[in-house]
């Protein structure tokens, strides 16, 4: 399973500091602008609302996602749709919209700026995932809009009663649990790759679908707001699965192609 270099493990070391955990991640978490909370006080304080409410709504609909729900069948199409919407409203604002179509080169930068938005990765999971809502890809949704609607009630809400009960509470248990959340949220991502190729065994598979996930892993392994958590997750499933890989040679080799297939930087 991919191993960091040397580089990339002081690319993780520094990644890990923008991250943040604990007490030193609470001020910029409160914020806005840091970790899983990034970007959500971005735009006009109407546009925050709405981001809040979608957010919220995204946050109801994923626990009835959950499996143990019995609206679980129901829930989870209508929870990737209204991920999609969250996500989706919150790429608008960041990137607004091509201004011109012409010259198509317009549009190539306008797709690269994109796709440096943590949201934008979230927007195409939800979409990916409408029709066949994997818990894999539930989990990290939801984990992202928890932290999101926190962020932006802390910012419009922070005077307000129901705030000082228990809002205030909560923001700095996600502040302590940040990294837990984010490492959390990174290994649902690969488990969630990992699962998509079990199901090409069934008649649940989907090969487009496995393509695109696992070209996402490669972007958010090389990516500075995703790579340090992606790059430990990865440690992590290497070092349990080291005694069956040891033992069974074929799967050495389809770790040591995808290893040097996850080195090569996406252009």
């Amino acid at each position: 399973l991919p191993p960091p270099s040397s580089s990339s493990s002081s690319s993780s070391s520094s990644n890990n500091r923008s991250y943040g955990s604990g007490s030193s991640f609470g001020n910029s978490y409160a914020a806005g602008t840091s970790g899983l909370a990034a970007g959500a006080v971005s735009g006009t304080p109407t546009q925050q609302k709405v981001s809040l409410f979608l957010y919220l709504a995204v946050i109801l609909f994923g626990l009835f996602a959950l499996p143990i729900s019995p609206f679980a069948g129901l829930a989870g199409p209508l929870f990737m749709r209204v991920a999609g919407l969250a996500f989706g409203y919150r790429v608008y604002i960041s990137a607004g919209i091509p201004t011109s179509f012409r010259p198509w080169s317009n549009v190539t930068a306008y797709l690269q700026k994109v796709f440096m938005l943590p949201e934008a990765h979230f927007f195409l999971t939800s979409l990916t995932f409408a029709q066949q809502p994997l818990l894999f890809a539930i989990g990290p949704l939801w984990i992202r809009a928890v932290y999101q609607a926190v962020a932006l009630a802390e910012k419009h809400y922070s005077a307000s009663r129901l705030w000082q009960l228990g809002g205030a509470k909560l923001q700095k248990v996600l502040a302590e649990k940040h990294s837990v959340a984010a490492l959390g949220s990174a290994m649902s991502e690969i488990v969630l790759g990992l699962v998509l190729g079990l199901l090409l065994l069934t008649p649940r598979r989907n090969l487009l679908t496995l393509v695109f996930w696992w070209q996402m892993l490669k972007m958010r392994f090389h990516m500075s707001t995703t790579s340090a958590y992606h790059r430990q997750a990865w440690r992590m499933l290497g070092e349990k699965t080291s005694p069956i890989r040891s033992r069974v040679p074929i799967i050495q080799k389809a770790v040591a192609f995808g290893e040097k297939w996850f080195s090569t930087i996406p252009q």
